[in-house]
């Protein structure tokens, strides 16, 4: 995505075009597995795809259901705008920190690791339909002065971001788990694999 300064139009595009291309990345890596595959972990300790999934799809809608409230509320006060919006120092690190590149690894909390019952359901459709939610909650964005909108996230009270800011962490959080699900397809032990194929992430 485009660093700040930028427009609303700018970043709504960049968001949207970044989970178009995630939405494909899944489908294409992900549709076609098995649910042992999809359940399949590496070891106790390192998620299998489906956990990647799962767990994406219940941060995108617990992110979305506040990011929908709080659209609704600004376009009633009339917070509309084209920018340029600039976001916020702690925005750009805790985009940063959640992104795939981020150096230093923080534990999940309980509450957002996925259960197992759910991963052997059908992680690959629910990550799709709430992905398909949240594009069009981006286009329903538009028009929207996104840096004067607040978003309180679902991790704790205390982590407020603005809109611009929490829609950046969502794609980056996005483009982590999905890295870290397709390099699931290649460790070993992987079922399905023939004897000589895996190799260790």
């Amino acid at each position: 995505m485009r660093p700040y300064p930028l427009s609303c139009e700018e970043l709504l595009d960049d968001v949207g075009g970044e989970l178009d291309a995630l939405t494909h990345r899944v489908r294409e890596r992900f549709a076609g597995l098995t649910r042992e595959q999809l359940i399949w972990q590496p070891d106790p300790d390192r998620w299998g795809v489906g956990q990647c999934l799962v767990h994406l799809a219940r941060i995108n809608e617990l992110y979305r259901a506040r990011l929908a409230v709080a659209l609704q509320k600004g376009r009633g006060r009339g917070c509309t705008s084209r920018g340029p919006l600039r976001g916020t120092w702690f925005g750009r690190w805790f985009t940063s920190a959640v992104g795939p590149e981020a150096s230093r690894r923080t534990k999940t909390p309980p509450h957002f690791r996925p259960r197992r019952e759910v991963v052997a359901g059908v992680p690959v459709e629910t990550f799709l339909e709430e992905q398909g939610r949240l594009r069009t909650l981006v286009e329903e964005a538009r028009g929207i002065d996104l840096d004067r909108i607040g978003v309180t996230s679902p991790a704790s009270p205390l982590l407020r971001l603005r809109a611009s800011d929490a829609l950046r962490v969502l794609v980056e959080h996005e483009k982590r788990h999905v890295s870290q699900a397709e390099a699931v397809l290649s460790a070993e032990g992987f079922p399905g694999q023939g004897p000589s194929e895996g190799t260790t992430t």
